[in-house]
């Protein structure tokens, strides 16, 4: 049975064509507008805004016609009313052509949104890692231009405070041709000769405390004993020491001193001499324990920084 419309007596063949006309069509709108300045038709106030096709409420009519423009049912019942009218003009066909035709034209027009969903999918994607690989290079940016930053600030501050006592033992070797109270890193024969010379068995078998004495005794130390490895923050494991330039530096978290013994040839001494030890797998001797803290330097080495704090407080 056909559908009326009330405002412009125009003809529908079902009661969602005819909601669907009410509310997009301009002219019966406009027509709906005049009645109800004249107060006919229906009350806005009492419509219930409901959209037909996918059963969603608006509280004014103009949000419920920009919500029919892009509501995904109607559209899909637009595309059907299409097929359906593509359906009538092939009538003379037999139903199996038009059975199929009717499934292709379905599987193209979804296929479609499929790959408009799949595509923004993969966008918004992309997107985000992107945003979140840029956050993370600068929060890295961050954190090493504050490190070096604090580190110059702290060389600045510890300079000006060891300058009265330390003015001729960092710039100038003395009369006696003694060497200068300096401490250079880069120098890797001089720290694998002190590993070579001190790191024996019983240093193996007690791991990065014994260790840590050897490395304080032997290679922060100059030839008279002068301690050039000294604790400014034991809470924060930062050193102060002379650097080959004569300047005053500071290792935070004594990094540059770690970083030292992980590059020098510790792990491959230690090994060598874990081969002679008896009684390396058994448990009650701890051995085994030791070894493995030595050779896992690079990736933990905790304890040799505490006791380093520990021994340059004594």
């Amino acid at each position: 049975m056909n559908q009326i419309c009330e405002f412009c007596e125009k003809s529908f063949s079902s009661k969602s064509n005819l909601s669907f006309h009410q509310k997009t069509a301009k002219y019966c709108i406009n027509i709906q507008k005049e009645r109800k300045k004249d107060g006919e038709g229906k009350d806005e106030k009492s419509d219930e805004r409901v959209c037909d096709f996918c059963e969603k409420m608006f509280t004014t009519l103009h949000n419920l016609q920009e919500h029919s423009k892009k509501c995904k049912k109607m559209i899909k019942h637009v595309q059907e009313k299409e097929i359906e009218e593509k359906m009538k003009e092939l009538e003379k066909s037999d139903k199996k052509s038009r059975d199929r035709l009717k499934e292709s034209l379905r599987k193209e027009y979804e296929n479609k949104i499929d790959e408009k969903i799949e595509k923004q999918k993969k966008e918004y994607e992309e997107k985000l890692y992107q945003q979140k690989k840029e956050y993370e290079e600068k929060l890295l940016q961050q954190k090493k231009e504050y490190e070096e930053k604090l580190e110059k600030q702290q060389n600045v501050i510890n300079t000006i405070a060891m300058r009265p006592s330390n003015t001729k033992t960092t710039n100038v070797v003395n009369n006696n041709n003694s060497r200068q109270q300096i401490l250079n890193f880069n120098d890797k024969e001089r720290l694998n000769s002190v590993i070579k010379n001190n790191v024996d068995h019983s240093v193996v078998k007690k791991g990065q405390l014994a260790l840590a004495n050897v490395v304080f005794q032997k290679y922060l130390k100059d030839d008279e004993g002068n301690q050039l490895y000294k604790v400014v923050d034991a809470s924060r494991q930062n050193f102060e020491y002379i650097g080959e330039d004569g300047d005053v530096r500071i290792d935070i978290g004594e990094k540059k001193l770690t970083d030292a013994i992980s590059k020098s040839n510790l792990t491959q001494h230690v090994s060598e001499i874990a081969k002679d030890i008896p009684n390396l797998y058994d448990k009650e001797s701890g051995y085994l324990e030791a070894v493995i803290q030595l050779t896992n330097f690079e990736e933990d080495n905790s304890k040799f920084r505490k006791e380093m704090v520990r021994l340059a407080k004594v």
